[in-house]
């Protein structure tokens, strides 16, 4: 502490320290959003796909097994396997969820809400006088780098 200064009074470089932190929650935040948005722009997407193909294939096994129930020829029980198929497979789309891309949007996503969590527990600490300038320098660092190494992964 500096004579003449008053205990839990902040210095202008502890000031510019913490609005540096919330330059990088802010950060964060944003992609934050862009990772989210994105994850559900790809679900969204994948569940129209999903959707599509499920109708397609549901009309293509209304007609096969139309086929095969009306038609007498020897090739009777390989429509029906292929209808049977064909079922199994729409059964299999319309279950799938998740498509991996969205699950690493989320997980992206995820991340750069602990770094944004990390940037306000810091500034939250600092403002409660539990932590010095020197503290708040190095905590600084820390979530830059983290920010850095998460675009890095993201890019």
């Amino acid at each position: 502490m500096y004579p003449g200064r008053s205990p839990g009074s902040r210095t202008i470089q502890g000031l510019t320290l913490k609005s540096a932190i919330e330059k990088v929650r802010v950060a964060a935040e944003q992609g934050l959003d862009r990772h989210r948005k994105s994850g559900i722009r790809i679900e969204r997407v994948k569940t129209i796909q999903n959707l599509v193909s499920a109708i397609v294939t549901a009309i293509v096994t209304t007609v096969v097994l139309w086929l095969a129930m009306h038609s007498e020829k020897p090739g009777k029980w390989p429509v029906r396997l292929l209808a049977a198929t064909t079922i199994a497979f729409n059964t299999i789309l319309v279950t799938r969820r998740y498509p991996e891309q969205a699950a690493v949007h989320r997980q992206i996503a995820k991340r750069y809400k602990d770094v944004a969590a990390a940037c306000q527990i810091t500034v939250r600490k600092y403002e409660e006088l539990l932590i010095e300038d020197t503290g708040l320098q190095a905590l600084l660092d820390q979530h830059q780098s983290d920010l850095n190494a998460l675009k890095k992964d993201a890019g």
